[in-house]
């Protein structure tokens, strides 16, 4: 399977998924969403056509292969994200109802979209499993303490766990027994590792940790849980106020002539169509027009804002 093969049954898959994820009015939990279908088709693609030579993968994979790495790729990006906070955030997390991860029971609004995607509501084991190395580096504060090495031999636990899951299931390698070995020093050397199976359980634990650290971690930084960006709605409103600015100006510099009308019917329409834009628009139609420059709207959101245009 080449590159374009590749991407045409990826956005046949994707397209629903990201239908649903638009869908959902909660910027934060959107936005989320977003970047961890992002993070988890980016890392795939690299992995297929970006890998070194000695642990070249087999492209010749189909459509439930790509669900069943979307399935649980992005279950472990969760699973990170919930390790990604302090303990003090963590509580945010939960109080506010998006992840909870508690005894046997676990649940919230992050995981509820999951379902609502992939159909499967997962149990705490399931999440938890995939970042015990993360939660044992917390317990026995490793990073903390600048035991570095030890606690990037807790990752490899967590490089296994997703590593093995992905190979036996997509690339149908004989998994059973295996073990990562620890001691691979502080930098990793990737050269030093003489077992194919393991450098390519490594790269693919490697891969997804890059990719959570590259991609997901600067979004988790940059949004505070739960909230939406600062007051966009000021931004249409603005425009507004500019455009009859603007007019008057012109009607002051340039006398009153049939250009000048013109122009300032032009401008009102503007003027008038952003403020009613910023001051009765829905909060989606905001985060769209102000946040996500560069995509296209969303058919609902396209609606609106030509109701808006009238």
């Amino acid at each position: 399977m080449d590159r374009t093969q590749y991407g045409t049954i990826v956005k046949m898959f994707c397209k629903p998924l990201v239908s649903k994820v638009e869908g959902i009015d909660n910027y934060f939990l959107r936005e989320l969403w977003m970047t961890i279908l992002d993070a988890t088709e980016r890392s795939l693609s690299g992995i297929l056509f970006f890998s070194p030579t000695e642990t070249s993968f087999d492209k010749d994979i189909n459509k439930e292969d790509i669900q069943f790495w979307f399935k649980k790729v992005s279950l472990c990006f969760v699973s990170w994200i919930y390790y990604f906070y302090t303990m003090e955030q963590r509580r945010d997390l939960i109080n506010k109802g998006y992840l909870y991860l508690q005894g046997d029971s676990c649940g919230g609004r992050i995981l509820d979209v999951y379902e609502s995607l992939f159909g499967v509501k997962p149990n705490t084991q399931e999440v938890i499993r995939y970042s015990l190395g993360l939660k044992e580096d917390e317990e026995k504060a490793l990073t903390i303490s600048g035991a570095y090495e030890m606690a990037m031999d807790s990752d490899l636990k967590d490089y296994q766990t997703i590593g093995s899951e992905l190979l036996e299931n997509i690339w149908h390698e004989n998994i059973k027994d295996f073990k990562l070995k620890s001691g691979y020093g502080e930098n990793w050397d990737f050269s030093s590792i003489d077992n194919p199976l393991a450098k390519k359980m490594f790269f693919i634990g490697a891969r997804l940790w890059q990719a959570h650290q590259q991609i997901i971690q600067p979004f988790l930084m940059k949004n505070p849980i739960g909230k939406a960006p600062k007051w966009y709605r000021i931004v249409p409103i603005s425009y507004g106020l500019g455009s009859i600015i603007i007019m008057a100006l012109v009607f002051y510099f340039f006398g009153s002539n049939i250009i000048t009308w013109i122009i300032g019917g032009i401008l009102l329409f503007i003027a008038w169509s952003n403020l009613k834009i910023g001051l009765f628009g829905s909060k989606k139609l905001i985060d769209e027009l102000t946040q996500d420059k560069g995509k296209s709207l969303t058919k609902e959101v396209d609606e609106e804002s030509k109701k808006f245009l009238k």
